[in-house]
């Protein structure tokens, strides 16, 4: 018997609304949350404040939901929606949630450096 050989997927999948999101787990994944999550508190910050105004937090959201899950994804995830500030909190929690889980999920620092830097992980 001929032992067979696959590799494995190691894309994360966000299904949203029905649709599945493939995102691959790099070191570009990586920093682009830790940039998006400073972005986000930053308009929060200046939402309680009064300097900006909650309700238009899609113009911070939906260019980072595009940046994650693809160009037209926002788009694409509204367009039998009119989101509120609830919707984009939800989904953004959602997505960072997923991601942030699937890198806790990996079981050594050798495998999450090899995950940040695009490559498959070892047995």
């Amino acid at each position: 018997m001929t032992k067979k050989f696959r590799f494995r997927n190691y894309d994360i999948e966000l299904d949203i609304e029905g649709t599945i999101y493939q995102v691959k787990p790099t070191k570009e994944l990586s920093e682009k949350i830790a940039s998006f999550r400073d972005t986000l508190n930053g308009f929060l910050q200046k939402a309680l404040k009064g300097d900006a105004d909650v309700e238009n937090v899609g113009e911070v959201c939906r260019p980072i939901i595009d940046a994650i899950l693809g160009a037209g994804a926002a788009d694409d995830i509204f367009t039998d929606r009119t989101p509120t500030v609830f919707d984009y909190a939800d989904l953004v929690t959602y997505i960072a949630t997923e991601i942030t889980q699937y890198y806790n999920g990996t079981t050594t620092p050798a495998e999450i450096i090899q995950l940040y830097n695009g490559e498959q992980k070892s047995l």
